[in-house]
């Protein structure tokens, strides 16, 4: 019966991971947020499973151990931000989300996902980004939204010629992982992989983030250092990169203003000047959250700021702050991976952050020696790469702690899970 339960609630989590659905139009409490505490809860239930060890991922065991018990000590600390605890502050449930997270990577090797399944919630949580994203579009024409789905534009959005589909960011970098999950020799699947890719750098493009160019390339690089036998497609699409790269300046002004804003990082680039007024303001948004750290850090390098605030500081910094910037700093929004850890978790949060980061380096190195079951290999491989893309966009450009590491841990449970069952079905 557990094991049913098990296999229905991976799925569900999987599928709720980018789907943005919430339990009702008013609540902050989302499908993927149920799903976590629900599976988290359901594995301190389930026996471990027979298991190769696989040494590199000690690491980010003791690093998940290690957040848990430095979550729960800032919680004492700082304030719970629970209601249900009596306290009076906010911000509390994204602590409950992050230990439920770490319950299941603590408990992982519990797990009993069959690969069939493991595949299905890879296409799942890569395709689930697709419900937000059409939600976005109606908005955009002007239809209204999709009632239960998250949305971080409303109807009052004024639409203009620089307006960007947000949710294109992650979604881009999810279809370019989902059309190399599709790879084989069969000429057909070549096709759809291709059309894939395109529309992948179409929606990447529609949504003006520059990271969603910086994360396509990041999985090329990563999928094509894996993938040996693919680096003839490598070196032979380089050279065509590298002319459309230099051809730029060239036909940049002809692209839609959200896709200027894309490329608006690459030196030698002219773009609008509304685009490049926006990127900038970007920039700056982030610099100047990056200053109140710095003014603030040395007094939480022990115990961190945590994540809970008042009501009434919220109120305020809505108030005063017309761009944003100060209410993002006070619930923890620093688009900064490393800062953020070392502000709200102190030194003991930066501690767990660098034991988690071994695992991925580590994997960088190991993989190939770890792949024996050459039919989930490409599955494998495209995992990788997507985490650690995901990773190193999480260390150095975005850094959302409280959205991107409970989706940081899910992948990671994905893959885990996928070479655990690689290696079993060879023992």
């Amino acid at each position: 019966m557990l094991n049913k339960i098990q296999q229905y609630l991976f799925l569900g989590l999987t599928f709720s991971a980018f789907s943005g659905i919430t339990l009702s139009t008013d609540s902050d409490l989302s499908l993927f947020k149920l799903f976590i505490i629900s599976l988290g809860f359901i594995s301190f239930f389930l026996k471990p499973q027979y298991d190769i060890y696989l040494s590199f991922f000690k690491y980010f065991r003791i690093g998940c151990i290690l957040f848990v018990v430095v979550i729960v000590f800032t919680m004492i600390v700082r304030g719970s931000g629970l209601k249900i605890l009596g306290s009076e502050l906010w911000g509390g449930s994204t602590y409950i989300i992050l230990i439920f997270s770490c319950i299941l990577v603590i408990n992982s090797h519990k797990l009993n996902i069959s690969a069939e399944n493991i595949r299905i919630g890879i296409v799942l949580l890569l395709l689930g980004g697709i419900i937000p994203f059409i939600n976005e579009l109606l908005i955009y024409f002007g239809f209204g939204r999709i009632a239960f789905v998250g949305s971080v534009i409303d109807d009052t959005t004024v639409i203009n010629p620089t307006t960007r589909l947000q949710t294109g960011g992650p979604l881009s970098l999810n279809l370019l992982a989902f059309s190399f999950l599709l790879y084989n020799k069969n000429q057909y699947n070549r096709i759809i992989i291709s059309a894939l890719f395109l529309i992948s750098l179409i929606i990447g493009g529609l949504s003006g983030h520059r990271l969603a160019l910086i994360g396509f390339v990041m999985f090329l690089i990563f999928y094509f250092y894996f993938k040996q036998k693919t680096k003839k497609i490598f070196f032979y699409s380089l050279p065509v990169v590298i002319i459309l790269i230099l051809l730029l300046p060239i036909y940049v002004e002809l692209l839609p203003l959200p896709f200027q804003r894309m490329i608006a990082f690459i030196p030698g680039i002219n773009v609008n000047y509304l685009v490049l007024n926006d990127a900038l303001g970007s920039t700056e948004w982030r610099l100047k959250i990056w200053d109140y750290i710095f003014a603030d850090i040395n007094k939480y390098l022990l115990v961190g700021k945590g994540l809970t605030f008042s009501s009434h500081e919220f109120y305020l910094a809505s108030q005063s702050s017309s761009d944003g910037i100060f209410t993002a700093f006070l619930v923890g929004n620093y688009h900064n991976g490393p800062l953020s850890f070392l502000m709200v978790f102190g030194i003991a949060g930066i501690i767990a952050l660098f034991l988690m980061s071994i695992f991925y380096f580590k994997l960088l190195s190991n993989l190939k020696t770890l792949i024996i079951n050459h039919r989930l290999s490409n599955d494998i491989i495209v995992l990788s790469a997507y985490n650690i893309t995901n990773f190193l966009t999480f260390l150095l450009f975005y850094g959302d702690l409280n959205k991107m590491m409970p989706l940081l841990f899910i992948q990671f449970i994905l893959l885990i899970s996928l070479l655990r069952n690689d290696l079993r079905k060879n023992v």
